[in-house]
This record gives C-alpha cells, structure tokens and sequence, in this order.
C-alpha cells in the first residue's frame, strides 16, 4: 500500500493518539495506536511518557521512537482519521502558557 501523501511530521496525543501531518500541513490525520498495543512492539507505547517521545525522523518518513519502534507512513494514513482546522490554524507542540496565540491548536 503507498501512501497518497509523504508524512511531514507528527505529535502525541496522549494516552494514545498520534496526530500526523502530512505534506507540509496540507492534511492531518489522527492515528489510534491503542489498537495496536496487543503487538508486542508496540506494547511499550502503553507508557504515556515513552509514547510523548516520538519524533518525525526525515530518513524514515515517519513517526519514530528510541528503541527503533517505528510505524510506515501507509499504514498512518490509511488507518488515521482525517482532522480538519480552522483556516489560520497553527498545530505545534504544547508550548508554555500565554507562548501560543488563539490561532494555535497545541497537541
């Protein structure tokens, strides 16, 4: 399965989630890895703070996590739920308080 867009990054959604962006923000999806913890290379996910440690790796093109867990972007798609925002809209990690402004959705 290839998958129709290239991941351009991605941000946890803690317990379990996995919002992915695709080329270069044009599309987001949302990745439910609670579905997936009965693998046994994935089970370390269930931890939430080893969960928080994932990271776009550019080689990979896709979410990666220390220990070489990783994901194909095929199956981040084609499994992911399509999530639309507003027009304006900045998705970046959770910042500060008062750092991010109201146009900004922090994961």
């Amino acid at each position: 399965m290839e998958s129709p867009a290239e991941v351009t990054n991605v941000f946890p959604v803690p317990p379990c989630f996995l919002l992915v962006e695709f080329e270069g923000g044009r599309e987001y999806r949302l990745f439910d890895f609670s579905r997936r913890w009965h693998k046994p290379v994935f089970s370390p996910l269930q931890d939430p703070a080893f969960f928080r440690q994932v990271y776009f790796d550019p080689k990979a093109g896709t979410a990666v996590w220390p220990g070489e867990i990783d994901i194909a972007p095929e199956t981040l798609y084609a499994d992911g739920l399509p999530v639309s925002f507003p027009s304006g809209t900045t998705v970046s990690p959770a910042l500060p308080p008062g750092a991010a402004d109201k146009n900004s959705f922090l994961v």
